[in-house]
């Protein structure tokens, strides 16, 4: 390291020569600046990723009391800064690397802000404190360090100090303080500071660590690391969201303490076995994150001081390092051993923490992905707090903790040693986690803790991980009512119903009303006959019938004949139909008039067709012989999907459904009587409550004419598909890329035959870009000169800007140039807009960039106005105003308008607002993310009363349509990665004039590769048209599910010419298969719905009060408002046989009158085994308490009980579970 900097009174000639040496140096470096250290590299990289982020803010808050001399405050942190250079660093590039440039001395002002007169003072310092945590620092200029000073009034204070993490760590928060308060007691006595400046500086500690990290050193270091991070586990923490593609640092944090006499045990554990309290709290960590993961190897990220080196312990500066600990749990350790073993683990790491992260990370060169840090996502320190950080002469001072809004992983638990105890703060991603979940996670831990120190000698898996109030209510959830079930048949039940009311409506259908008494002697006529052909119990009786009266009747009847029904949607393919009979081995199959000739095909000996026997006799009726049926004998087989194979025949006894009876019971029991409206298929077993449960406790069922597909999840999911495959969508072809390398009479060849085959093939619109000062986008600096040629050589496509940077023009002229384009195409001119977003691109208007986004608003109301024949107020050439207006006249009265948006929410909700149309892409957000802002924005313009329609949303995506998929990938591989490192390159010549990217050309190829590698996977699987005409078509169809009205080709991104060229026929396939995909679903939507009666007009017709349907189908029906209306007449909802989106139970518990009820059934389970409320306010939705006789253990995959949150298996047990299927009976 270097030496000293100070100098003796005395010195030889040689000295001086020396010491002139090394200031010439260092006025040189003033100028170069120094070197980063590796730890400053990574947060640099990071800011450049994520520019004007508070991630790596460092807040201190002081309240202080007493009599508090500013000016004296003010000279202290001047000192400090003067004293430490780091603290006046700018970080600036030179030649594509961050260097430090050290400024010279400035004066520390510190602002007051007087809240004396404030009514609420209190809340106002937290907003301040907020506001000045989450204010990101202008690191090029030179800015890591600021202070603030709030008067609540003449005594009392809160001191605000934030320092840039690049400039300071957990240790150099005491060494400031004790900068400050050293300073203060010199400025307070009128004194200057005698003690020396420190001997050397963070500066010093970077060139010393850049210059030393080699040879033997560093292959010593990485013999060590490299092998012990080799493999490492890839499971992390169960989230309660989805991870995003980036991570934004958005985060929180709670805090709590252990309690006094768990510390206490632990420290005396650790005293015994010669270890750390560090290492017993870690060991703890490790316990809970296992129960999480459900993993033996967990990874831990901790930080080191990384101030071996007593020299070191004076300076202010970045010197933390972070160690990666690899936990091995594994072999069931008891809590004790895992201390030990962890203790060798910590031990080995801190004997070779000298090699930096961020070089550890170089060297092993993981996969890099922008949506997560490399090598771990948990984050646990540990520190012994002093008593005071900060003293003041004549004043108390008491530290309070400051927060960010930020978290740098997915979760950090960073614990405290102080005079009372062990307290935590839990830091975790709020993109992640709920609070609530933290909390728990929070509270889980001193659970663990607690456990581990009663019984330190016990397993880790009999810790207790679940805290006592959790461990209650999980057991309070796992066991349903216990109900003793009658010894009872299902159709004996509807039977003592119909004795009870013989006059009442039964059911309600198209082909008939009838009565209870009607409906019991119609089933007691056909289990006449099927008893005659001889029908044994357990023996399936197909039933190949419409939606009818004359369903239920079957259903009843062959029950009554001692049978199991076997349903056999007519509406299936034959062949399926065919398996099931022949699987079932079914003899009879009972059919309608108009469906018998279909179920004689299917292979079974007989076909009954009740409408065509003959009447019985009273006496035939009345004498039928008892069958030895019991509740253990089948009720019914249905048969899967058959999604994971053939499919397969599940059996439902007699007491599996009277068991179900009981448990509905348990839901609507309380309920008067009332009318329900049947529209599940019989071939999905929740039909059992429809029409069992409904006629064994006297409801009035409708039973609506048209049946869902024979899977409900699988309608459910072709009905929606059929719905989105209906919507209109447009085709258009996007132009962004780099220049060509062709010569000038070629260079827009791709542009223009592109356009020609648009034209003749039905595309909608041809779009080109504004590109400024790159090769990236060269082709295109003024796209109404490039529309213009296309409008010359096209008929018919749209020709449009995609986009104008309207900050960089004056309106009149966009006018003007894209009137003439108007002209020139016979009004298919149109516009998207864009506020710009590369500061060099401003060089043709610098004085606009800092109010782009209003100056594009403004602008675009101008261009309107001027579009629509108003003038506009403009200064000539002798300063006077004038009225102009724009000439030519457009031939469209009313220019079509987009606004261009990246990603923002703001732009969309601007973009509705404003009446405009969206031009987006599909980097950076998922398609879920992207629809959100769409319903924004169609939100936004609803609202604001825009019309007719509502807006137009248009989604740039990279684009090659080959036969091929692999061979697509391969033959888009290089050009596409090349175009994204010219992007990169682009986004990275920002921080010239911005320092807002960075210059992606200084990683370390291996690391550049593996950036675009990954934004390469990335593009393919969720951002593009890249694959066979039948793939792409279903990518259409999911933009189409989001509400994406046109899909705009990206074609040019370095594709070889005569490809791309090739590729637009296949292009125009996808589009083909789309229309015949909408052709299809319209027809289908037509042809169902012609014998229909709205199911609004049903549920009003028929007074209905209870209602079961799919999530997908409760959908459809709030999306009608007519039918929307009806559910407040209903009482009951019951809603199930998929996940009920949160969004979902929340718009439908607003518009049911009564409650909503989410339902969920294990394959095994008759129909439901656990129920739910959805609650009226809405929010998240669980699968709610097991029903009657059912149990359920939420389990790892060792059958330890787990905390909710984790992945799980579900263990069930009671009498609702099935007999097993037909082949394989359990």
């Amino acid at each position: 390291m270097t030496a000293g900097r100070t100098t003796p009174d005395t010195t030889t000639t040689e000295q001086r020569r020396a010491l002139l040496a090394d200031l010439l140096e260092r006025r040189s470096r003033a100028q170069t600046g120094y070197p980063l250290s590796y730890a400053q590299r990574r947060l640099w990289f990071l800011d450049q990723l994520q520019p004007h982020s508070a991630v790596y803010n460092v807040p201190l808050g002081y309240d202080i009391t007493g009599p508090l001399d500013v000016p004296a405050l003010e000279r202290a942190l001047t000192e400090a800064v003067r004293r430490h250079e780091i603290l006046r660093a700018a970080f600036r590039e030179a030649d594509g690397t961050p260097r430090q440039v050290i400024l010279p001395p400035p004066t520390v002002p510190v602002p007051v802000v007087d809240l004396t007169a404030s009514a609420h003072p209190e809340q106002e310092v937290e907003a301040i404190a907020r506001d000045e945590a989450g204010t990101s620092f202008d690191l090029v200029a030179g800015q890591v360090i600021r202070a603030r000073l709030l008067r609540l009034d003449e005594h009392r204070h809160r001191l605000l100090v934030t320092v840039h993490h690049l400039a300071c760590d957990a240790e150099s928060v005491r060494v400031l303080g004790a900068e400050i308060e050293a300073g203060y007691r010199a400025a307070l006595a009128g004194d200057v500071r005698r003690d020396p400046d420190p001997p050397m500086q963070y500066t010093d500690f970077a060139e010393w660590q850049v210059r030393t990290l080699a040879g033997p050193e560093l292959d010593r270091l990485l013999a060590y690391w490299k092998p012990r991070l080799t493999g490492l586990p890839t499971r992390h923490l169960p989230t309660d969201h989805p991870r995003p593609p980036m991570q934004s640092y958005r985060g929180a944090a709670l805090r709590f303490a252990l309690p006094s006499d768990t510390v206490q045990r632990l420290e005396e554990l650790a005293k015994a076995e010669g270890v750390t309290l560090f290492t017993v709290l870690l060991a703890a960590f490790a316990v809970l994150l296992r129960a999480h993961i459900d993993e033996d190897d967990i990874v831990i990220g901790t930080p080191v001081a990384g101030r071996e080196r007593p020299e070191l312990a004076g300076l202010i500066g970045f010197f933390t390092n972070t160690l990666v600990l690899r936990c091995d749990l594994a072999s069931q350790p008891t809590f004790r051993q895992l201390v030990r073993r962890l203790w060798t683990e910590v031990r080995e790491a801190l004997a070779h923490q000298e090699l930096p992260f961020e070089k550890l990370v170089e060297e092993l060169h993981p996969e890099r992905d922008l949506a997560q840090n490399p090598l771990f996502q948990v984050l646990f320190s540990y520190r012994y707090e002093e008593a005071a950080e900060l003293r003041l002469d004549g004043c108390q001072v008491c530290p309070v903790l400051g927060d960010t809004g930020t978290a740098r992983f997915d979760l950090t638990l960073s614990l405290a040693r102080t005079a009372a105890g062990v307290t935590g703060r839990l830091e975790y991603s709020t993109d992640l986690f709920e609070a609530a979940t933290a909390e728990r996670i929070a509270a889980r831990y001193a659970s663990v803790a607690t456990g581990a120190a009663t019984a330190p000698d016990r397993p880790i898996d009999e810790l207790p991980v679940l805290p006592a109030a959790e461990a209650a209510t999980l057991a309070g959830w796992q066991a349903g009512d216990r109900v003793e079930i009658a010894d009872a048949l299902v159709h004996q039940i509807v039977a003592r119903q119909a004795i009870a009311t013989p006059d009442a409506a039964a059911v309600v259908a198209a082909d008939a009303t009838l009565t209870y008494g009607e409906l019991d002697r119609l089933a007691d006529r056909l289990a006449h006959r099927l008893r005659a052909l001889g029908v044994a119990p357990d023996e399936p009786v197909g039933v190949h019938l419409g939606r009818s009266a004359q369903l239920v009747v079957t259903l009843l009847g062959i029950l009554k004949a001692g049978a199991a029904y076997l349903p056999l949607d007519p509406d299936y393919p034959r062949d399926r139909l065919a398996y099931m009979v022949k699987d079932a081995r079914t003899r009879v199959i009972v059919a309608d008039p108009r469906s018998q000739a279909a179920a004689r095909e299917l292979g079974a000996a007989e076909v009954v067709v009740p409408e065509q026997l003959d009447p019985p006799g009273a006496d035939e009726v009345s004498d039928l012989p008892a069958v030895a049926t019991t509740a253990a004998n089948l009720a019914y087989v249905i048969y899967t999907s058959g999604s994971t194979g053939r499919p397969k025949g599940v059996m439902v006894t007699h007491g599996n459904v009277v068991n179900l009876l009981a448990g509905i019971d348990g839901v609507l029991g309380a309920d008067e009587p009332g009318t329900w409206l049947a529209v599940t298929s019989v071939s999905f077993d929740i039909s059992v409550v429809e029409l069992l449960w409904t006629l064994a406790r006297g409801y009035r069922v409708v039973v609506r004419g048209d049946p869902p597909r024979p899977v409900p999840a699988a309608h459910a999911q072709a009905a929606a598909l059929r719905a989105t495959q209906a919507r209109p969508i447009d085709f258009s072809l996007f132009y962004f890329g780099s220049d060509s390398e062709r010569g000038s009479s070629e260079r827009y060849r791709l542009l223009l035959e592109g356009a020609r085959f648009a034209d003749r093939h039905g595309f909608a619109a041809v779009w080109t870009p504004e590109r400024h000062f790159h090769q990236f986008g060269g082709l295109y600096p003024n796209p109404s000169v490039t529309a213009a040629a296309v409008a010359a050589i096209t008929e018919r496509v749209q020709v449009r800007a995609g986009s104008v940077v309207l900050p960089l023009h004056d309106p009149l002229r966009v006018a003007e140039e894209w009137s003439v384009v108007d002209n020139i195409s016979a009004g298919r001119a149109g516009i998207s807009f864009a506020s710009g977003w590369h500061a060099n691109d401003f060089a043709l208007a610098p004085e606009a960039y800092q109010q782009r986004k209003k100056l594009m608003m403004d602008g675009l109301a101008e261009v309107r106005r001027l579009w629509r024949g108003e003038k506009v107020a403009r200064r000539n050439g002798v300063d006077a105003e004038v009225e102009v207006g724009a000439f030519p006249r457009p031939v469209q009265p009313v220019l079509p308008v987009w606004l261009t948006s990246a990603r923002h929410p703001d732009t969309f909700r601007m973009a509705g607002e404003a009446g405009t149309g969206v031009l987006t892409h599909l980097l950076g957000h998922s398609l879920d993310e992207l629809a959100e802002k769409i319903a924004l924005y169609r939100q936004a313009w609803r609202e604001h009363g825009h019309g007719p329609g509502d807006g137009h949303v248009a989604v740039m995506v990279h684009t090659f349509v080959g036969d091929d998929v692999e061979q697509v990938r391969e033959l888009v591989r290089e050009p596409l990665s090349r175009y994204l490192e010219t992007s990169f390159d682009l986004i990275a010549s920002l921080g010239e004039t911005t320092g807002s990217a960075t210059d992606f050309a200084a990683l370390p190829p291996h690391e550049l590769r593996a950036l675009i590698d990954r934004a390469f996977d990335r593009f393919v699987a969720t951002a593009s048209l890249l694959g066979t005409p039948q793939g792409c078509a279903d990518v259409v169809d999911r933009m189409k599910g989001i509400g994406v009205d046109e899909v705009a080709c990206l074609i040019d991104f370095g594709v070889d010419e005569e490809a791309a060229l090739g590729a637009l026929a296949r292009l125009a396939s996808v589009r083909d298969i789309t229309e015949e995909r909408r052709a299809a679903a319209l027809a289908t939507a037509e042809k169902t719905a012609e014998p229909q009666e709205p199911i609004a007009a049903q549920l009003r017709d028929s007074a209905v009060t209870h209602l079961q349907c799919t999530p997908s189908m409760a959908r459809l029906l709030l999306a009608d408002p007519e039918a929307r209306a009806q559910l407040r007449r209903l009482r009951r909802l019951l809603v199930g046989g998929e996940a009920l989106p949160t969004d979902l139970a929340g718009d439908l518990a607003a518009a049911v009158g009564g409650t909503v009820h989410n339902m969920y059934g294990p394959t095994e389970a008759a129909v439901w085994a656990t129920t739910a409320v959805v609650p009226p306010a809405g929010g998240r939705v669980s699968i709610g308490r097991p029903m009657a006789n059912v149990r359920a253990y939420v389990v790892d995959q060792q059958d330890r009980l787990c905390p909710a949150g984790c992945p799980v298996s579900c263990c069930w047990a009671g009498t609702a579970w099935l007999a097993g299927t037909w082949t394989a009976p359990h």
